[in-house]
């Protein structure tokens, strides 16, 4: 969040950037000033709005950090791909949300590209689970390895299991009975 604001900060010429922006550099600084002011709840000009200021972007800024630490959670607990689908699903139902009446934002509408595009989406979220329920877990396998030192062989087995709903595999070594009556 510190690292935004620095970033934003130093971004902030790519406003005068034809294409990019549209505040002319010589009008940047009052620009900015115009904005802290919305921001304390002010309306610099007639034609601004600036209702719900300071509390509006105060709360966003929680709620984005707090996101942002759930979502590092999510990998740390859960692993990447289980955060990858999280976001996937996160974005088509922050699409509907949108299209409710919200204080300061008011309703979006969905236009055709929208929902096809969300069509496609959940069609993908919903073919991946079915895919990935439908696939066989491997079976307990095991292999024989032979020590290069001592000659005997031991036996590793490999085991699925489940732990905290992330697979792993046990590879315990264990000797091989017929190695150790040599």
């Amino acid at each position: 969040s510190v690292v935004s604001l620095a970033f934003t900060i130093l971004l902030l010429p790519l406003a005068s950037v034809p294409g990019i922006g549209e505040v002319p550099l010589r009008e940047l600084a009052a620009y900015t000033r115009n904005g802290l002011d919305c921001f304390m709840g002010n309306d610099p000009t007639p034609a601004d709005d600036c209702t719900g200021s300071p509390l509006a972007p105060l709360l966003y800024f929680c709620i984005n950090v707090t996101y942002n630490i759930f979502i590092l959670a999510l990998v740390k607990q859960g692993g990447a791909l289980l955060t990858f689908l999280t976001n996937t699903v996160t974005f088509p139902l922050s699409t509907i949300l949108f299209t409710l009446p919200w204080p300061l934002l008011g309703a979006s509408t969905l236009n055709r590209f929208v929902i096809l595009g969300l069509a496609i989406e959940l069609s993908g979220i919903v073919y991946y689970q079915h895919a990935s329920s439908k696939s066989a877990r491997p079976e307990d396998s095991s292999s024989t390895t032979t020590n290069a030192t001592t000659g005997k062989s031991a036996e590793r087995t490999y085991l699925l299991t489940e732990d905290q709903g992330r697979s792993q595999y046990d590879t315990t070594l264990k000797p091989d009975p017929s190695a150790l009556s040599t």
